[in-house]
Parts: structure tokens; sequence; C-alpha cells
């Protein structure tokens, strides 16, 4: 890296001059390897698209926590239309991550990834929203055959 912020400490527990150049760390390093081939994937499509980008991932910073970011970008290109250089910046968004799963864990069912009845609630009006789809409690008729089949442990 060329320049790097003073908000890097904060970020990443590095000192920003330990990036510059890559002195002591790449910025690369510090991407969560899951992540990197698709970050890898999408820069080289705004370069050859010559968009800007917008990422969401993850970091890990040098005390070893995992950081959710975000790398908004563009390539920077000469009077040749060359490449010459990648400029962007990186936000820390772990707290917006983090409540983005409480709501989904909320409105979910985590087993089958269908909305919850959490989903349909109106939290200012305090009731389902109009329009809800009634689901009814069944009881399970057992048909006869397995009805012979049950025998009782025993148990409570």
């Amino acid at each position: 890296m060329c320049f790097v912020s003073d908000g890097c400490l904060a970020l990443t527990g590095y000192r920003p001059e330990d990036l510059l150049h890559n002195r002591v760390v790449t910025y690369n390093s510090l991407i969560v390897p899951k992540h990197r081939q698709m970050i890898w994937e999408a820069w080289k499509k705004a370069v050859a698209t010559r968009t800007t980008l917008r990422l969401e991932y993850q970091i890990t910073t040098a005390d070893g926590r995992v950081k959710w970011v975000m790398e908004a970008g563009q390539g920077v290109y000469n009077e040749q239309n060359r490449i010459e250089a990648l400029e962007g910046i990186i936000i820390d968004i772990t707290t917006q991550e983090q409540q983005r799963r409480i709501e989904y864990l909320s409105d979910y069912d985590c087993i089958t990834g269908l909305h919850s009845r959490a989903f349909y609630f109106d939290k200012k009006a305090g009731r389902l929203v109009p329009g809800f789809p009634a689901v009814g409690h069944r009881r399970y008729q057992w048909p006869e055959a397995d009805k012979r089949c049950f025998r009782p442990t025993g148990r409570g």
C-alpha cells in the first residue's frame, strides 16, 4: 500500500507504517482466506470495466479478532489509460453486520430458513401484520396401522 491513514490502527491493530509498502504485514494477509479470491475477482472486474466496487468481507486484526469491513474503491488510470493504482476506503462495519445477523435470526427459522412469526409482527402496532398467513396447529392423527405398532415404554 502506498498510503494508509491513521484509522488503520483502530481497524486492524497495526500502525499505518506497518502496512505502508507491506513493511511488516500485507493487507491481503489480514483478509480472511475464504474471501480473498472473491475480492481479487471483483477488483479485476472493476479495473477491466472501469467501475467502482463495493465489497463486504472479514479481516483478522493483529490481536486475532475478526471484523467485518466494507471496501469501496476504483482504479486510477494515467493519460495512456493504463492502470496506475487502486484507491479506496475500508470501513469497519462489524456492529452493523452483527445487527443484521440478529435481525435475520429473529425473522427467520434457523433450521428451515423460512420466515418466522416475528417477521410478520408489527412492533409498533403490537400485533401481526394484516394478511399474515394463519397457521393452525393440527394434532397428528396416527393411522390405525401405526397405533398397533406403538408400544409405550412405561417411562415418563
